[in-house]
């Protein structure tokens, strides 16, 4: 049997432009673009060449994490990828942090643009995202996430002198 999927994925490529970022975060006030958006503009296209997308929970290493895959609904082929996600007891922030890799999943998957709000030039400081561990410019201790904060202090709103502002889409420091 021919292999068509990757053919589908280039032309449903070809037809999705960026994602336009039309949510703000009211903590950073960055822009971005929220999971309704993302479905909005991909979920059509995919299935109009013939493609579905599923997004399943699923458990990896004994860890939550998410199964993205793209199936051609002609070919029974399908393509995909799995990412475990970072552990909170909070369900409220469980649920942000599956929407965040949802999102990032299927920008990642189908090697979409995302609309740059070039956040450097409109701050006129240095915008990072970081991940793995670091050490918290206030209180020394080494923690994770994509924060320079350690959660107790990003809680406890402490700032050091200059600390570089951080682009978040939409969940809290875990």
């Amino acid at each position: 049997m021919e292999k068509t999927i990757y053919k589908k994925i280039l032309e449903a490529q070809k037809k999705i432009g960026a994602i336009k970022k039309g949510k703000t975060n009211p903590f950073f006030k960055s822009k971005y673009a929220d999971i309704n958006t993302y479905i909005d503009e991909v979920k059509p296209i995919l299935n109009e060449v013939g493609l579905i997308i599923l997004q399943p929970l699923t458990i990896k290493d004994g860890k939550v994490a998410i199964k993205t895959i793209i199936i051609d609904i002609d070919s029974g082929e399908e393509v995909g990828g799995i990412v475990k996600l970072p552990e909170n007891p909070d369900p409220q922030k469980m649920g942000a942090i599956i929407t965040y890799f949802r999102r990032y999943s299927i920008q990642s998957l189908l090697f979409l643009q995302a609309e740059d709000d070039d956040a450097n030039s409109v701050s006129g400081e240095d915008v990072v995202v970081e991940y793995g561990e670091k050490e918290c410019p206030i209180c020394k201790k080494r923690h994770t996430g994509q924060y320079p904060k350690c959660l107790e202090c990003w809680k406890s709103g402490k700032e050091p002198a200059k600390i570089k502002k951080i682009v978040n889409e939409e969940v809290e420091p875990f």
